[in-house]
Parts: structure tokens; sequence; C-alpha cells
């Protein structure tokens, strides 16, 4: 998120305020902060900036980029305190589109049913490939701006392994294919399922 400020606001001891503490000499703070601008010049070179004061929205984007929990709590701070972000920002604000759209494909196929005693011991070993798409601002009104971000391709493939009648261990990677100013998202997940509970 790009933001003018941060403040950070916290209780000091008296002996912190008065003097008490023993203090940090000017010369270590010196160091830290020379330490800090070489990591800049080198993390930035070629860029055209020198530290991370000077990122615009789209480098911040693509330098720290918050993960969609981050995003989330963000934009859910601004709609309570009435908060904006810098015009250019690519987290703005959040309103609502007049229309939303997704539409999705898969297929898969079942590898055990190509064995006779496997098929007979009722286990399932299932390959499958997924692609969906969704844009939850795929129409807007008036004023209201179009997030690019908010459209995406997601590209799957995975298996889902039956051992048991109700236990499946699923395995699935994919990546979500963002407009070219983001950074896509790859993701991995497994996991293990127990249908019995949802029985008759």
């Amino acid at each position: 998120v790009n933001m003018y400020h941060l403040y950070v606001l916290m209780a000091l001891p008296v002996a912190e305020i008065t003097g008490g503490s023993r203090e940090e000499p000017s010369s270590a703070i010196r160091q830290r902060v020379q330490a800090a601008r070489k990591r800049q010049q080198e993390r930035y070179a070629g860029e055209g900036i020198a530290c991370n004061a000077e990122l615009n929205a789209r480098q911040v984007n693509e330098v720290c980029r918050l993960d969609a929990a981050c995003q989330t709590l963000i934009e859910r701070a601004c709609e309570k305190y009435n908060m904006s972000m810098r015009k250019e920002s690519v987290s703005p604000k959040q309103s609502v589109a007049s229309d939303a759209i997704a539409w999705g494909a898969e297929a898969g196929y079942n590898f055990f049913g190509l064995s006779e005693k496997l098929s007979r011991n009722n286990q399932k070993l299932y390959a499958f490939g997924r692609y969906e798409y969704y844009d939850s601002m795929h129409k807007t009104e008036g004023s209201i701006q179009d997030t690019k971000w908010c459209a995406r391709s997601r590209f799957s493939v995975g298996v889902n392994y039956k051992p048991l009648n109700d236990i499946v261990i699923k395995a699935e990677y994919g990546k979500s294919i963002l407009d070219k100013q983001y950074n896509d998202e790859p993701y991995l997940s497994v996991g293990v399922a127990y249908a019995g509970l949802f029985k008759r």
C-alpha cells in the first residue's frame, strides 16, 4: 500500500523519557542508516530511484506487494474510517461494480480405472486440470473505478487420491494470472478430506 506516513504510538517508561536509559551514539545510528541506504541503492539500481521514499505506486506493488489477507484488511479499514489512498495507488478505496463475471472448465481422469485390481478395491486416482476466469469489477458505472487487479485467470493441475471410501488426499498447484502491472500469484495446496460426516 502506498501511503504518506505511518505513525506508531507507544507508551514509554519514565526512565526512557528522563534519560535514565543508555543513549545510542550518533555514530552507530549513522552506520545503520548508511547500511540501509546502500541496500536500497543496490535494490533499485537501474530503476532511476535511490531509496524507498521515491517508490511510485507501481514499484510499491512490485517490491512489497500485500497478500490477499493484508489487502482485505487495508480495504476494510478504508471503508470503516472513510479513508482513501493516493489517487495513483493500486489500493484505492474499493467500490462495488454493477456486474461481475466468472466461468471455468475442468477435466479429470481416474487412472486407477485402468487397473481391474485397484478398481475392485474402490481406490481412485484422479488427475485433473482446471481453468477459470473471474472479474468482480466486470462492469462499473459513473465514477466507480475499474480496478484491474480484480480480474484474473487461474490455471491449476492436481491429483485426488482416494485410498478408502470416505478419505481423499488432495494436492494442487496453480497460478493466477493478473494484469501485466501486477505480480502473478502462484500457489500450492495439499490436504486431506473426510466425507463420512456428510452421509445420511
